[in-house]
């Protein structure tokens, strides 16, 4: 979920002309129902949006080119890696919390309005997001997968040793050493690619979030 959805959201009210003076603010379920959702959103978005962060801070990294592997940038990457995965282990707690909280939200909302298209509408966004939620979390897994991986290959270079140069790093310690790093990298390569399949679900998942959203908004104003 992204910061154009919530931008999306606020054009969408602000093409409105006056809605919430049309909607009776006096308790009525329909704006308690709106709030539900623009609070459900801004929560959530404030946790993804560092997804984009994170994903463009493990690309920048190159963790493994001569140029930064010496000892300043090793620890460096080491640093951040680590913080990337407690970020990330974080946000799948958040993440289970939220859906705890949004699920009463949904119930109480049920119980107020009914058997109607209001509910319908909100029944339909809860889906949504209970789909797109797990999107993210599997997003979250494959790049800690990849995060993890990373670290380990740094770690086990800087136990090894190696020398690096213009044509790639030399682990020490003979062949079995060279094949152990070499087998490394293949896994950071296939946690990568597995990290980027995810992210493009979420992407996807996104975008029929916003239509989605629109609509229910929509729905929530008549």
């Amino acid at each position: 979920m992204s910061i154009r959805y919530l931008i999306i959201i606020a054009a969408f009210w602000l093409s409105q002309p006056a809605v919430g003076q049309q909607i009776n603010t006096g308790g009525d379920p329909k704006v308690d129902a709106v709030n539900f959702i623009n609070n459900t959103l801004r929560g959530f978005n404030g946790n993804t949006v560092r997804f984009q962060a994170l994903r463009l801070g493990l690309e920048e990294m190159h963790p493994f080119d001569a140029a930064h592997l010496d000892t300043t940038s090793i620890f460096d990457n080491l640093n951040s890696l680590s913080k990337y995965q407690q970020f990330l282990e974080t946000f799948r707690q958040k993440t289970t919390g939220m859906l705890r909280r949004v699920t009463d939200s949904v119930g109480l909302l049920e119980s107020r309005l009914g058997d109607t298209i209001h509910w319908k509408a909100i029944d339909r966004f809860f889906k949504n997001f209970q789909e797109e939620s797990k999107l993210y979390v599997q997003y979250s897994l494959k790049l800690s997968n990849q995060v993890m991986a990373t670290r380990s290959a740094l770690i086990f270079l800087q136990t090894n040793g190696f020398d690096a140069g213009p044509d790639g790093v030399m682990v020490h310690g003979g062949k079995a050493n060279e094949d152990l790093y070499q087998a490394q990298l293949n896994k950071i390569r296939g946690a990568a690619v597995q990290a980027s399949d995810a992210f493009s679900a979420t992407v996807d998942g996104t975008s029929k979030s916003n239509e989605l959203v629109l609509g229910v908004l929509e729905t929530l104003s008549k």
